[in-house]
């Protein structure tokens, strides 16, 4: 009788329970914080750091959140005898990935254009409320939104969701479910912005999960997610603040 082979998983599946709601516990518990400390109202503590509205702390503290998160994923890897290659830091950036990258967000722009005209026309709400939408006001809102959503929640975001999850999926089942549990469930972390930016996440987390797998790196996919959350986060909300 033949030895059935073991496949040895380097990616612990229960680190999912940690790193993914890590970035919104975090920052739902700091806001909760905030809120009692000011006694309900932050806005003498938003005034005093030049911030206009709450989302631009709100991105900074779940993007610092989320960085965080992936800083303790490198330490359990180091822990392990692993390194950032488990997590798609591989692979030098060449031409065909930023045109790949620049294709994506063409898309993701043309997407969310269509998605959001059919939701109109089922008269589904995008967003829960106009509150969740960006507001830049301030050079401060410019710099929070920047760092928050831009930087450090991109290379958060992209090393949990791509680097880790889809990688630690893919060692236990095929291609395809690793994929659409990844996306899926980093659809469902973005539902409460709205049922229609939700959808379109979707499809959107499709594209991120390719780039990786085509090009076995996680920059493409980092590149991708810089171009959509600078143009949704700062371009767009600083032109129609005009």
């Amino acid at each position: 009788m033949k030895n059935k082979k073991i496949k040895k998983h380097k990616l612990s599946a229960w680190w999912l329970f940690i790193l993914v709601p890590f970035g919104s516990v975090v920052t739902s518990v700091i806001f909760a914080i905030l809120y009692s400390l000011n006694m309900g109202n932050i806005d003498n503590f938003l005034n005093a750091a030049n911030i206009s509205n709450v989302k631009p702390l709100a991105l900074f503290i779940y993007g610092t959140a989320a960085f965080v998160a992936a800083i303790i994923l490198t330490l359990f890897l180091k822990k392990k005898g692993l390194s950032l290659k488990e997590l798609g830091y591989k692979n030098k950036i060449s031409i065909k990935m930023i045109i790949y990258s620049v294709i994506a967000f063409i898309i993701g722009l043309i997407l969310y254009s269509f998605i959001s005209s059919l939701m109109s026309l089922l008269n589904i709400p995008m967003m829960w409320n106009s509150n969740l939408a960006v507001s830049i006001s301030t050079s401060s809102d410019i710099i929070f939104t920047f760092i928050g959503a831009t930087f450090l929640g991109i290379i958060g975001e992209d090393t949990i969701f791509r680097g880790y999850l889809l990688s630690m999926f893919r060692e236990r089942i095929d291609l395809k479910w690793s994929v659409i549990l990844s996306v899926l469930i980093f659809a469902v972390i973005h539902l409460y912005f709205g049922p229609g930016v939700t959808v379109w996440i979707i499809p959107w987390a499709f594209m991120s999960c390719y780039l990786f797998i085509k090009f076995d790196s996680i920059y493409p996919c980092m590149l991708f997610h810089f171009l959509n959350n600078l143009v949704a986060y700062i371009i767009l909300p600083i032109i129609y603040k005009q």
